[in-house]
């Protein structure tokens, strides 16, 4: 499973959990950095053989391992991937914690708000960083729109929306037990359009909420129109609306957010969120 070694390249070294699916995005990037001499690309794993067009983007002399145990001790990264089903990045996020490395987790980072701060108490105690990955803070783009709500150029802000579709196709649903799946064996899976992919956008909008708000109350409505025989939403709408904090601009309508993750029709939203 392993070529010739090859001349040494500086920077950190990084692996990456996970080779097919999407993971392959992070293999692709990571033969990238390593070729430009910006990081190690030092070893991948997966829970079976990874497939040769995988096996094709390692450097020469990079190895393939079946368990994180065994990534963690030959090949000591500094920063980890884990781009793998949303239901195993708990574990393997403490694994690589707890193994002294970075992490970056593929978006839902979690399912739940206890594994959430598991996480976080273990990356104080370690010291290392834990990043998710698919996410918009790191946007340039949202200070500045910030600044410009703040400012009142864009005049009152009542609302943010979002639209978005997401294709997934029969083949997506067929390719692993637990796409599309709420549960799997007693385990929470949350497989969604509106809970990995879109979540991105009710967390975008929070930095966007008008300062009369900020510290408001906040209430969630979701809705359901599947439009498969599958388990979770795939045809879903949300809304968060945030009711304006007591003050000088208590009279203000509260604001709204409002997200529908395809096109179909979905029920009229709450008064409070309406345009």
């Amino acid at each position: 499973m392993a070529g010739p070694p090859e001349p040494p390249v500086t920077g950190p070294r990084l692996a990456v959990i996970g080779t097919s699916g999407y993971a392959r995005t992070y293999l692709h990037r990571a033969r990238a950095l390593h070729d430009e001499g910006t990081a190690r690309f030092v070893g991948v794993c997966d829970i079976r053989e990874p497939a040769p067009e995988a096996m094709a983007l390692l450097p020469a002399g990079v190895r393939a391992h079946l368990g994180v145990e065994a990534l963690l001790a030959e090949c000591a990264p500094d920063v980890t991937v884990v781009a793998t089903p949303p239901h195993t990045h708990l574990p393997l996020g403490r694994a690589v914690l707890a193994g002294g490395s970075d992490v970056l987790l593929e978006t839902p980072p979690v399912l739940d708000i206890a594994g959430f701060q598991a996480l976080v108490d273990l990356a104080r105690r370690t010291g290392r960083a834990c990043q998710v990955g698919f996410q918009s803070f790191g946007s340039a783009a949202l200070p500045i729109l910030r600044a410009v709500i703040e400012r009142g150029e864009l005049g009152e802000v009542i609302g943010v929306g979002a639209a978005g579709a997401w294709v997934r196709t029969d083949a997506y649903y067929a390719r692993n037990p637990w796409a599309g799946r709420r549960w799997l064996d007693g385990q929470a899976v949350v497989d969604g359009a509106l809970t990995n992919p879109f979540c991105t956008e009710p967390a975008t909008s929070r930095p966007m909420t008008p300062p009369a708000c900020a510290s408001g109350s906040t209430t969630v409505r979701t809705s359901w129109s599947p439009a498969r025989c599958v388990l979770s939403r795939t045809t879903s709408p949300i809304w968060w609306c945030t009711a304006p904090r007591a003050g000088p601009r208590s009279g203000t309508r509260p604001a709204g957010w409002r997200s529908t993750t395809t096109g179909s029709p979905s029920p009229s939203p709450p008064t409070c969120c309406a345009t």
